[in-house]
């Protein structure tokens, strides 16, 4: 049991060591490596003006072309949260996300997408869990999803689920319109213990009720570190065939501290393996969910010929079944976790534990 336990640690050791995190965009690179940062104001006021008298074409230096070129280089900054994307075709049906999806991990454990945070969907999940029985003691709540931009009050409705009625969350701030304080607005559906799973794709809703459960509840988060974008959106069109999304709305803590654009690092962090995650992400059916979390031996053609008394360089890789799907290693080590926490019992009440044999 020991052995497991020790076994168990050394590979979290492994995969925590491993993943310091995603590496930052390639945008936010170009900022951080920016060599005109060590100028001060003046300096950079020299330069202009040395340009403005001595560009090959000073219409380049006109007000309306520097602003431009400070737009330009803005919307390559990610820090700014706006971005050019297509502009959505009108045959084209409205992106709607992933559904949601629940369903029972075993004796002890269940896992649940909530999909975009809606109030259908956020129902849906506490008619999920309510009727769960005791020894149910963890639900796993994936966030990791991408959805469609939304409202982040869809984060008070998720947060609502799990933390005690009235409790003050956050703020939106979209001026010049006031400041909107959102606060849990029901009775808990579910008061054990919550792991989630997240990612660099976790939409801005699901990031912020990531950041809820994080303050609130100090939940173990399993990952890899969201963008910190914790924004609403709004698109404005943008020449032929492409619109602009701009940050309409930010988000602070009650007292006003400021949170958007704060990161949430994952207690337990984990690279992502994109094609097992999406394999995950993709399905429909609850009773598939186990097929992703148990790992298929691979073939060994050695041992194969072996068996077989052939020389195992005359095996051919079409003697090898096709590739099953990996597990996705964000879930499986949650779940690795939850085995181990109940092959060891750590679950049981202290003055259990320590009673003595036969008393």
């Amino acid at each position: 049991m020991l052995f497991l336990l020790f076994a168990w640690l050394g590979w979290f050791s492994r995969v925590g060591a491993a993943d310091p995190g995603p590496p930052p965009p390639a945008a936010a690179a170009e900022v951080t490596d920016d060599p005109l940062k060590s100028l001060d104001a003046a300096q950079v006021q020299e330069l202009l003006q040395w340009l403005s008298r001595h560009a090959p074409d000073p219409a380049a230096f006109s007000q309306e072309e520097l602003n431009r070129a400070a737009l330009r280089s803005l919307l390559r900054d990610s820090r700014t949260g706006a971005e050019i994307l297509p502009a959505p075709s009108a045959e084209a049906p409205s992106a709607s996300g992933l559904p949601p999806l629940h369903a029972r991990l075993g004796a002890t454990a269940a896992y649940a997408r909530a999909g975009a945070l809606t109030a259908e969907n956020v129902a849906a999940l506490a008619d999920f869990l309510t009727p769960l029985p005791a020894e149910v003691a963890t639900l796993i709540l994936d966030l990791r999803a991408p959805q469609p931009p939304g409202p982040l009050a869809g984060a008070a409705a998720l947060a609502s689920l799990f933390l005690a009625e009235k409790t003050p969350l956050f703020a939106v701030h979209a001026p010049p319109a006031v400041p909107t304080l959102h606060a849990a607005g029901r009775p808990p559906a579910w008061t054990r213990r919550v792991w989630l799973l997240i990612d660099d794709r976790t939409p801005p809703p699901a990031a912020l009720a990531a950041h809820l459960l994080d303050r609130h509840l100090n939940v173990l988060t399993f990952g890899s570190r969201p963008s910190g974008a914790l924004a609403e959106t709004t698109d404005r069109p943008l020449g032929t065939g492409q619109v602009i999304r701009l940050p309409a709305a930010t988000v602070t803590w009650p007292d006003g501290t400021r949170l958007t654009g704060t990161p949430l690092n994952p207690k337990v962090a984990i690279t992502p393996r994109p094609d097992s995650r999406q394999a995950l992400l993709s399905l429909t059916d609850p009773a598939s969910l186990p097929s992703h979390l148990a790992e298929i031996d691979r073939p060994r053609p050695n041992e194969a010929a072996l068996m077989a008394g052939i020389p195992s360089e005359l095996l051919s890789l079409e003697t090898a079944p096709p590739n099953a799907i990996r597990p996705d290693p964000v879930l499986q080590q949650a779940m690795d976790l939850i085995q181990t926490t109940v092959l060891l019992k750590l679950d049981v009440p202290e003055e259990i534990k320590r009673a003595q044999p036969g008393r």
